[in-house]
């Protein structure tokens, strides 16, 4: 048995919204792709941009590997680093190889303007959220596609636990979010988006803190904005537990997972993931309603 762990990302563009556009947006970055660095001697690419039979979707493949030529090098004979001279002296490596290979599936959905992609496919192919968050967003966001469309935000997809354990506190102290526009998914969404509009308003931010024993009572209003901003920003808050415990929670901490265990002998690994997508797909575009 093998398990395949799934999370996504969230791409907003500036209006207007239209799949056209994001499946534009993403086509063109691959166009104009150059790699780009992702932490320290780490780079990454996207790999591959296969549109499906019902262009819904877009798949590929998310990479990430070692710059050679950042990096240090070591003799263990020694335990002395190397001078870079002799190190090019005496390795020879074409300059467009990259040692340390990961690569993950993705599919991005440009109607909900969604990526899903596996965080861990095996040992040897992994990437996390925050990895995958930097390599979209500097995808994205290349100077070509600045010009054009203006700057694309990128958020982690967080779980859905996390907002409700803020709702949950038993004294909550302060709460803090913040909504950058979102597309119009929802009821909500589509009000809040017309509010940003009206008032030439591009991010939305609330804070609340309460001394009061009983912590603030937070109004329909308040938790519908806090469940557009965990998708289109983020939520934090402090408060108390049921033990009286001080707790300090955010949205971006804790990002989405959907974890599913396969039988690899049975199934490929990208046909599990294109499934589990799918369910990805569904539990975080959910409209948010108002309660009737």
């Amino acid at each position: 048995m093998r398990t395949l762990s799934l999370s996504a990302l969230n791409i907003v563009l500036p209006p207007p919204h239209a799949a056209s556009r994001y499946e534009e947006l993403w086509v063109e970055a691959f166009r104009h792709q150059q790699p780009v660095r992702l932490r320290g001697d780490v780079g990454g690419l996207v790999r591959n941009v296969v549109r499906s039979r019902a262009k819904e979707a877009i798949f590929g493949d998310l990479l990430k590997f070692v710059n050679i030529a950042e990096s240090r090098w070591l003799d263990l004979t020694t335990k002395e680093r190397v001078k870079q001279d002799e190190v090019d002296e005496r390795v020879s490596i074409p300059d467009s190889f990259r040692p340390n290979l990961h690569s993950v599936f993705y599919i991005f959905f440009p109607k909900v303007h969604r990526l899903v992609f596996a965080t861990r496919v095996d040992q040897n192919n992994t990437l996390s959220p925050l990895m995958a968050q930097a390599l979209v967003s500097k995808y994205l966001n290349c100077p070509q596609n600045l010009a054009k469309y203006g700057e694309v935000k990128v958020t982690i997809e967080p779980d859905r636990e996390t907002l409700e354990r803020i709702f949950k506190l038993k004294r909550l102290k302060q709460i803090e979010l913040e909504i950058r526009p979102p597309n119009a998914l929802g009821d909500v969404e589509r009000e809040l988006m017309e509010f940003l509009e009206q008032q030439n308003a591009s991010v939305y931010r609330q804070e609340l803190v309460s001394d009061d024993p009983a912590g603030l009572q937070l109004s329909e209003h308040t938790q519908l904005a806090a469940k557009v901003a965990q998708s289109n920003g983020y939520v934090a808050a402090k408060g108390e537990n049921e033990n009286g415990r001080v707790e300090e929670l955010s949205t971006r901490s804790h990002p989405y997972q959907n974890k599913v265990t396969y039988e690899s002998n049975v199934h490929l690994a990208q046909d599990v993931f294109e499934e589990a997508a799918n369910s990805v797909i569904h539990d975080v575009t959910r409209p948010i309603s108002k309660r009737k």
